[in-house]
């Protein structure tokens, strides 16, 4: 049976050999379970720009309990909302970005987050302090499915990833060890990971991309680069797929996700066929003309589309083909659960960000028309998911569920579940999809 997020978080504070620890952290699948059942092991709570926020679950723990949210639109007005349900909670203010998954938070902010993790530490005489490769400790390993590295002496802190953070806490580790004992946790079961694999290897999922590479000519011996390959799952796949006669790379910007995929890629015996290396989809560290394939999922939107675009162009050998896949925040999510339409349309109807310089709409096959691409083809792709708790539960239907009232919640966790039980439940995350040629000459 699947441990939960508690059961192993808890199972790693006994081997640790302590009580309570301050635990920081923005996704929470990561702390949530705790909070819930154990929150008397949570001296504090930092939640750093979180995705969703269930104010009932954090009504016994509000008083420890520290949110850094962004003031700009989009997530700023809902966490708002959320808070005041936590009057007990401290709201901090992170001025002058967007809540992006991808947001540098730490980077952009650290001296801020850092202090106040001190405070709330300053706060907690309590709490033991424990060090780094104290007796019967080792400075790092893993313990149920969760990895940890310890540095520094004091009071412990539980560092969880930030999302897609392209530094994650990199940038204040030094600063905390020197004051605390920093905790950081990884392995696939944290942060976004559960959610990117869950997504990748669904039928829905896999079926896009099959679409996409359906398009596209690919041949035995040609060398292929997918830009913003995250956890590597696709490249996984698509090893199984080509049954190990392509060459592949990863190329992703988050240090984070790059060592937690050459895990992942270790684990399946896969070091062979696929590699992974750190780069910028605007300005790629690589020469020109280099692979026969260079694709993308789900990147376009966190990047200047067009710099993007033109780097990948610059780096396929002529001949060679480029595939991009970007969510379309210009079409209707669809949901099939037993609730009235004017209840779907909360969740189907949700306000979209705008695009910016990114791509995130059908503007995708503008660009590869009047780029100096050939045989370009396009079309929309509709990825429809049949997990009812699983993908839109930890990427768009969450945050939808933690700040409706506790009637409106059942009514819609009821819901799911009866569309679930009769095997009806469907939801639909629409895409678009392009795929073109560079001239030989």
């Amino acid at each position: 049976m699947e441990k939960r997020m508690d059961e192993r978080l808890l199972a790693l504070m006994d081997h640790l050999g302590v009580e309570s620890v301050h635990i920081a952290g923005r996704m929470p699948g990561d702390w949530q379970d705790v909070i819930k059942h154990h929150k008397e092991r949570a001296a504090s709570l930092t939640l750093i720009a979180p995705t969703f926020i269930p104010p009932g679950e954090l009504t016994g723990i509000a008083p420890r309990v520290t949110v850094f949210s962004s003031n700009l639109p989009m997530f700023g007005d809902w966490v708002a909302e959320a808070m005041k349900r936590l009057p007990q909670a401290e709201h901090l203010i992170l001025d002058g970005y967007q809540s992006h998954l991808w947001a540098d938070l730490v980077q952009d902010h650290g001296q801020q987050i850092g202090e106040r993790l001190m405070q709330r530490m300053a706060a907690s005489p309590q709490v033991a302090s424990i060090r780094n490769g104290g007796a019967d400790q080792e400075s790092s390993g893993e313990v149920a499915g969760i990895t940890y590295q310890m540095v520094g002496e004091g009071q412990p802190l539980f560092l969880m990833p930030l999302g897609l953070a392209p530094s994650g806490w990199q940038p204040l580790i030094d600063w905390l060890a020197e004051r605390c004992c920093v905790i950081v946790l990884g392995g696939p079961e944290l942060g976004m990971l559960p959610g990117l694999e869950m997504r990748g290897q669904s039928p829905g999922y896999t079926g896009m991309m099959q679409a996409l590479f359906n398009r596209i000519e690919l041949a035995a011996g040609d060398s292929i680069l997918e830009i913003g390959s995250g956890t590597g799952v696709v490249l996984r796949w698509l090893a199984e797929q080509t049954a190990g006669k392509n060459p592949l790379t990863g190329l992703d910007l988050n240090s984070y996700l790059l060592g937690e995929a050459q895990s992942l890629v270790d684990r399946a015996n896969l070091g062979n066929l696929i590699t992974f290396q750190q780069g910028n989809a605007e300005a790629l560290p690589l020469p020109d003309n280099q692979f026969d394939v260079i694709f993308s999922t789900t990147v376009m939107e966190e990047v200047h589309a067009d710099k993007m675009l033109s780097e990948m162009i610059r780096v396929v050998k002529p001949g060679g083909w480029i595939g991009v896949v970007v969510r379309a925040m210009d079409m209707q999510y669809t949901l099939n659960i037993p609730l009235p339409k004017e209840d779907l349309t909360r969740f189907e109807d949700q306000p979209r960000r705008p695009e910016g310089d990114s791509c995130a709409s059908a503007s995708l096959y503008g660009r590869f028309q009047h780029s100096a691409l050939e045989n370009v083809s396009f079309g929309p792709h509709l990825a429809s998911f049949y997990d009812g708790y699983g993908v839109i539960e930890r990427f768009v239907l969450g945050g939808t569920l933690a700040q409706m009232d506790p009637a409106d919640r059942t009514r819609w966790e009821e819901a799911i579940q009866t569309a679930s039980d009769e095997g009806t439940f469907f939801f639909s995350w629409p895409h678009h999809l392009a795929v073109g040629r560079k001239p030989l000459r």
